[in-house]
């Protein structure tokens, strides 16, 4: 009887989200800062997926079926490589190569519910496992499961801390941030993904998480586009996010903001139910605090590069140094 009742207030227990960072606001995004540059749009006319077509870049048939073509192929390699190796130099960021899949209990120590499969894709056709606890799930090697997967049940020494770690890779998700048609509402993209645990202290964390942010923005500003960056309401946050920033340019067809990119927070949130500890003593077991996200998403960035010139593909100046 104990055993079942358990299950049932622990589990529901589990569904409960992550507190609040006092800087998430509570209705509306609160833009904190950006880059705004002469840009001139003569014709807007097009969408990005008429322009692609029109310049041989996008083949898109629908969000689970596109291929990017020449320039915008060799623009995809270009971008990913500039971010990572720049957080590598810059930083000291470890670059990981992670597996595309992980299991439930990964799933559920994150904060997905492994029964949900409108937010993550579980491998029904490939699985025949009936436990509903060891079913397997295709997120992305550039995504946060993975790297609590390396770090579930696992203990590092105080002294390697802040962890930083960056992948390049395909990210997966059936969750739509916007309702647009096109590269905005792809279910995969390649991306840049981060990791980064610091210790138990607050200040750690928050001075972590503002050094990551000031070169995140550096990066884009070096773009030379409409650009800026918010922190998004408390509505939009993940179960596990206690304050997100999202990195946001300016599409000219829609006229509006659109996320290319984010950062997040999540305390000890994902630590304590995966076992994440740090130590400076033996048995001294303490919960790492953890800061992570997609610093660049290529799909959405490509759609917004696209919307800028309906004649030419310009690959932006500072991706030059990473173009094949």
């Amino acid at each position: 009887m104990i055993t079942e009742l358990e299950k049932m207030t622990i589990l529901e227990g589990l569904k409960l989200p992550n507190y609040l960072h006092g800087d998430t606001p509570f209705e509306d995004e609160v833009v904190k800062g950006g880059h705004e540059s002469e840009e001139k749009f003569e014709n807007s006319n097009l969408s990005h997926i008429e322009i692609g077509k029109k310049l041989d870049l996008l083949e898109f048939t629908n969000p689970v079926n596109y291929y990017l073509l020449n320039e915008a192929a060799l623009f995809e390699i270009a971008v990913t490589e500039y971010f990572a190796s720049s957080l590598q130099k810059s930083l000291g960021f470890i670059n990981f190569s992670n597996a595309d899949f992980c299991q439930s209990v990964i799933i559920e120590g994150v904060g997905h519910e492994a029964k949900e499969v409108n937010a993550v894709f579980r491998l029904a056709d490939y699985d025949k496992n009936p436990n509903e606890d060891e079913k397997t799930f295709l997120v992305g090697g550039a995504s946060l499961e993975p790297f609590c997967a390396y770090h579930c049940k696992n203990t590092v020494h105080a002294s390697a801390l802040p962890l930083r770690y960056v992948t390049q890779g395909r990210s997966y998700s059936n969750l739509s941030l916007y309702d647009l048609e096109g590269l905005y509402n792809v279910i995969q993209t390649n991306c840049v993904h981060i990791f980064a645990a610091t210790a138990d202290d607050e200040a750690a964390m928050m001075s972590e998480f503002n050094l990551l942010l000031n070169n995140i923005v550096k990066l884009y500003e070096k773009f030379n586009f409409n650009f800026r960056y918010s922190f998004v309401p408390a509505s939009q946050l993940n179960v596990w996010e206690c304050l997100r920033v999202s990195f946001q340019i300016l599409s000219p067809y829609h006229g509006r903001y659109i996320e290319v990119g984010n950062l997040a927070i999540s305390d000890d949130f994902i630590s304590k139910r995966l076992r994440m500890h740090y130590h400076e003593v033996k048995r001294d077991l303490k919960f790492m605090k953890i800061i992570s996200g997609s610093v660049v998403k290529v799909a959405p960035l490509l759609a917004c590069i696209l919307e800028r010139n309906q004649q030419k593909f310009i690959i932006p100046e500072c991706l030059s140094d990473h173009v094949l």
